[in-house]
């Protein structure tokens, strides 16, 4: 178990770096891929754990920086990871449309990604 949960630290911690990355296509892939892997990794997490403050429970926080405000969100509850995984894998989406070479066939996947 040891070797998935330091994969899931080493997943978070190379997150935190994608704010700095906003315009780089090949950057923006490879996190779009990180935030897919994060979201898998709390799937996992909520199928073989219960997360809370209760005694039997696992005392996690997932924390997330809201990015309208900028305000630090947490919760013991995995859905809420997952869901913030795949706001920021639709953002990875739409930010390598919005700064992809749109020659030959870019404009149709450009098209593709912001759906």
């Amino acid at each position: 178990m040891q070797p998935v949960l330091d994969e899931i630290d080493a997943t978070k911690a190379e997150l935190q770096h994608a704010p700095g990355f906003k315009s780089d296509v090949e950057q923006l892939k490879k996190f779009q891929d990180l935030y897919a892997r994060n979201y898998q990794h709390a799937v996992l997490l909520n199928k073989y754990f219960s997360f809370g403050t209760g005694g039997l429970q696992i005392n996690m926080k997932f924390t997330w920086i809201d990015s309208f405000s900028g305000q630090k969100i947490e919760s013991n509850s995995p859905y809420f990871e997952m869901i913030s995984s795949k706001y920021n894998y639709a953002v990875c989406l739409s930010r390598r449309a919005c700064y992809m070479d749109l020659e030959g066939d870019g404009i149709k996947l450009a098209s593709k990604y912001m759906q």
